[in-house]
């Protein structure tokens, strides 16, 4: 509890400023369920829905409420609770471990960050702009910062999401680090390992075994070559991103390849096979309709190319391990322009 003493004490500084009381969150006559125990409501409406929160910052946000007396929550409590609730995954004693979501054609500004930062892709796509140029990332990758590495994102027009490790270097215990300001790790068997080690970013996963993890995947990111993908690869991916999404036979037919000989390829290229990308484009365009319309499931499902909402709902948990309810539900959670330095809590932090 120790870590989130300071949010908490900011939330009673703000509230007290806009002259809100705090009072014991009334007892219920009926048992409630563990869904309702991660949820804290206001009466503006502010709700958070936190499957990742640990228990017993479930303890203390249920034994209060807010009870505002004509004034609304203070703007800092209020995005300061946000990224504390849903951003961050996992916080030790030397690194933090966070989820962002950006909505389509975001720009994130220049920033920076006190440690250095390892960036996961999860989906969607965005320009990297950083000193040593741009780099367009849509598939598995991961980006390393070293401290200070200034660096700005201009989004696509699916959204973005990713993992962010910040870590101390003297907790990761690691001899050496990438020398570059940034380094990017994109495709192939790197950009494989990239994606298995998102996904365990968002399982119980303890101290140590997020250091072992971290740590062997930047000592063998490090020895990996970097081998430019092949003019094909691209070409495949532009027609996947098509409104009717062709099969493997006919992408074979196109580029006058084997189908057999393709899958395998295209695998060892890009770090997840024909049918995995597919798929993950199908749920990018639903995210971006459940975050940012108010579209109703089934519309959204044809909308992205599933054969139904049955066929949406089983995809979603294969590719991001949520149904597209709790996506939904994420809208809250976009990060926004004004509330950027907050939650990044970068060392700095300029609008281009």
């Amino acid at each position: 509890m120790q870590d989130f003493a300071p949010i908490r004490q900011q939330g009673l500084e703000s509230l007290a400023r806009n002259r809100c009381k705090i009072v014991p969150k009334p007892g219920s006559k009926r048992r409630r369920s563990d869904r309702d125990r991660d949820r804290l409501q206001c009466r503006d409406s502010f709700t958070f829905d936190s499957p990742f929160l640990a228990a017993p910052v479930r303890a203390l946000l249920d034994r209060f409420k807010v009870r505002l007396d004509g004034a609304s929550l203070h703007t800092d409590i209020v995005w300061a609770c946000r990224w504390a609730l849903s951003g961050m995954l996992r916080k030790f004693s030397g690194a933090i471990v966070r989820r962002t979501i950006d909505r389509s054609h975001a720009r994130v500004p220049e920033h920076a960050h006190d440690w250095p930062m390892l960036s996961i892709f999860v989906m969607g796509e965005y320009a990297n702009r950083t000193e040593i140029g741009e780099k367009y990332l849509n598939g598995p990758s991961a980006v390393f910062y070293r401290a200070s590495a200034a660096h700005r994102n201009v989004i696509g027009p699916v959204g973005f999401e990713q993992i962010e490790i910040e870590f101390d270097p003297n907790w990761l215990r690691l001899s050496s680090l990438p020398n570059a300001p940034v380094t990017h790790w994109t495709g192939g068997w790197i950009g494989a390992e990239a994606r298995q080690l998102a996904r365990r970013c968002f399982d119980e996963i303890a101290e140590e075994q997020l250091r072992g993890l971290l740590r062997r995947y930047i000592e063998l990111a490090v020895c990996q070559r970097q081998v430019q993908a092949p003019n094909w690869v691209h070409t495949i991916q532009r027609r996947l991103r098509a409104q009717t999404i062709p099969t493997v036979s006919e992408l074979a037919n196109e580029l006058g390849l084997h189908p057999s000989w393709i899958g395998e390829a295209y695998h060892r290229a890009c770090g997840e096979r024909l049918q995995e990308t597919a798929a993950r484009i199908r749920v990018e365009r639903a995210a971006r309709l459940l975050r940012e319309t108010n579209q109703s499931l089934a519309f959204v499902a044809l909308e992205a190319g599933f054969c139904d909402q049955s066929h949406m709902n089983r995809t979603f948990r294969r590719v991001l391990g949520r149904p597209p309810l709790v996506v939904r539900q994420e809208r809250r959670h976009l990060r926004q322009s004004h509330s950027f330095r907050s939650q990044l809590g970068c060392a700095k932090c300029q609008v281009k």
